[in-house]
């Protein structure tokens, strides 16, 4: 009797708690993947159909839950999109999933499974087999590390081509071509793949430019995209000559210019050309030059190996010429001196002299604080009024050379003998003894 009793109490414990381990009173606190995804084909259903269940905390199926769970793509080595129906309400405790679908092949992808207010679940490891015809993969076909004239077109059109996760070829993808730097411009950029997989730009002209210019070909979702092309830009032929450096100078007699002249070659696009001859020869003046035939570098440059001047005083002149180029020959100028033409620049202050060349004069007016230069016999100085009611006058005569003035104004003096001159302004300092100077003053050496 004793044991019937006992019998009877636990079938009605059982019964109190149902059979799955449900009953009044469960909190859902997680998911779990309770039919696993499967291996299956890129593009295809996977099959049988993924559910996910809520569970108590034991792992017990809350039949009674009425959560919302959405999956998504967790591990997703190929960078897939995953479509169909992720998101489906809980009935009897299950979420089921029946059209969901992988847009890449991979290895390894799980899924995700989450829901408001309870723990998410992550699916088994499941490989996805790429599918024969179904494009998965984009590359360059031909036409990439191509070299071309500015302006034109490339020798090949970029061409790309378009398979399947097995290899194949496919056809009638939708392949977009477009011009991503240099500046040229493409047409026929709207392509689909033939029956070989090739979809081929009508045409990419680069820019004007030289230098690096890119195209590229994008198909969306397919592993490769988008495929980039690199052709660099060359200069045109060669069209222009034009002066670069050197024109105007003055030099001694029977001397060498400073600077070299030098001209720059271009294209119709004023892109230097290189390797271009270019000749050098006297024009006036009786002067000689050194390495009379150049030839433009990468730069287009062509510079003379040197130019010295004729020994009578006046003008020299040197062409430059090309043949068959616009604006050949071009013509340099250069005075022939007997000294050179030098000119330093002093600013007048309130209060002092400032030598431009040193820094010299600006103590402010102190005995002895003087502007000094040096320059050659032939040489000039030019005085440059900062302040307000100043001279330039001959230091211990008191002559004023440059009358009274104020800012703005310039006083020119040209000095042809060597010796020292001495300057100061009458209204703003005081003459000690020779060569003692308090206030504005400056001295000038003339070697």
């Amino acid at each position: 009797m004793r044991l019937a009793i006992m019998a009877l109490a636990a079938t009605v414990a059982v019964s109190a708690c149902g059979g799955d381990g449900s009953g009044p009173g469960q909190v859902s606190t997680q998911l779990a993947f309770t039919a696993q995804p499967s291996t299956n084909t890129v593009g295809q259903v996977i099959t049988p159909a993924v559910q996910v269940s809520v569970q108590d905390a034991s792992g017990n199926l809350v039949s009674s839950a009425e959560n919302t769970v959405t999956l998504a793509l967790g591990v997703n080595p190929s960078g897939a999109t995953l479509s169909g129906t992720t998101t489906a309400n809980v009935a009897g405790g299950v979420a089921s999933f029946s059209d969901l679908q992988i847009s890449k092949p991979g290895t390894n992808y799980t899924l995700s499974a989450s829901a408001s207010g309870l723990a998410g679940a992550t699916s088994t490891a499941f490989d996805v087999s790429p599918a024969p015809g179904v494009a998965a993969a984009i590359a360059s076909a031909a036409g990439d590390g191509q070299t071309g004239t500015v302006g034109q077109p490339v020798g090949t059109a970029p061409s790309v081509k378009v398979t399947d996760g097995l290899g194949d070829p496919v056809a009638n993808v939708s392949v977009t071509f477009s011009v991503a730097s240099g500046g040229g411009s493409a047409d026929g950029t709207d392509q689909t793949t033939d029956a070989a997989g090739i979809a081929t730009v009508g045409q990419w002209i680069v820019g004007t430019v030289a230098g690096t210019n890119t195209l590229v070909a994008r198909a969306p979702d397919l592993a490769g995209s988008p495929v980039t092309f690199t052709a660099m830009a060359t200069p045109g032929a060669p069209v222009t000559l034009t002066k670069n450096a050197g024109d105007n100078q003055t030099t001694v007699v029977a001397s060498a210019v400073t600077e070299p002249p030098s001209v720059l070659v271009t294209d119709s696009y004023e892109n230097p050309v290189a390797d271009v001859p270019v000749t050098f020869a006297v024009t006036s003046g009786g002067g000689s030059v050194a390495g009379s035939s150049q030839t433009t570098g990468l730069d287009g440059l062509a510079t003379v190996g040197s130019w010295t001047l004729g020994s009578t005083l006046g003008q020299n002149s040197l062409t430059a010429s090309s043949a068959g180029l616009s604006g050949s020959p071009v013509t340099f100028s250069a005075e022939a001196t007997l000294v050179p033409t030098v000119v330093r620049t002093v600013e007048v202050h309130n209060d002092f002299f400032l030598s431009l060349r040193n820094g010299s004069g600006h103590g402010l007016g102190f005995l002895e604080n003087y502007a000094v230069d040096t320059i050659p016999v032939g040489g000039a100085i030019t005085w440059v009024w900062v302040g307000q009611n100043h001279n330039v006058s001959i230091a211990f005569s008191g002559v004023n050379l440059s009358g009274n003035h104020s800012a703005p104004f310039t006083y020119s003096r040209t000095y042809t003998s060597a010796g020292t001159y001495f300057y100061r302004c009458t209204n703003h300092s005081q003459v000690f003894s020779y060569p003692l100077i308090q206030g504005m003053a400056g001295r000038i050496e003339v070697q």
